[in-house]
């Protein structure tokens, strides 16, 4: 349903920049969440990006809502910027979950995967809150987890053109396996 709110006029979360790119006729992308068993929260998240470098080289994020485990998540593929307080340095390709208003604080032990059947294993991109995550309220910013691409090279091949994860007609495909807990900080 969240979904589907979001291919309405008045609920679409395409910038601008992306509209006048796009032109018109805007492909929405298309986000599918699959709920896991157990009792860590588990969820799985497949993102399908239209026009991926052009959007990325112009408007320099794409950003992606979905709601999973009674949480709002926003997740980002980013350019960081050169007035960026957080993370990699300017100009890094990156990857960026947080959570949004009204969600309940929770940690995030989760991966991104580029689904690649030459591969194997498929290329994996580890995010991880440091701490407790919190949607943003009042002055407070939410807390966010942000990775470099070029942390894995499958992942920074991502902002070349002719990357065999980009398909032809500028698609990206990948997917986001998370847990909401405590992430080891033994593992990588």
């Amino acid at each position: 349903m969240f979904q589907r709110l979001r291919l309405l006029p008045q609920f679409k979360t395409v910038s601008g920049a992306d509209q006048i790119i796009l032109g018109g006729t805007i492909t929405p992308d298309d986000v599918t969440v699959e709920l896991g068993a157990g009792t860590e929260g588990a969820f799985s998240t497949t993102f399908v990006v239209h026009q991926f470098h052009k959007r990325m080289m112009i408007s320099k994020e794409i950003r992606l809502e979905f709601v999973a485990r009674n949480r709002i998540w926003r997740f980002s593929l980013l350019i960081t910027p050169d007035d960026a307080w957080y993370g990699p340095p300017p100009g890094s390709w990156c990857a960026s979950i947080s959570l949004q208003e009204p969600s309940p604080p929770t940690w995030l032990d989760a991966r991104l995967v580029l689904p690649d059947a030459q591969d194997s294993p498929l290329p994996q991109l580890r995010l991880k809150s440091k701490q407790m995550m919190e949607a943003p309220r009042k002055d407070v910013p939410a807390t966010q987890v942000v990775v470099a691409m070029d942390d894995n090279p499958a992942f920074a091949s991502l902002q070349y053109s002719g990357s065999s994860y980009v398909s032809a007609d500028e698609t990206l495909k990948f997917r986001l396996e998370a847990k909401l807990r405590k992430p080891d900080p033994t593992v990588l």
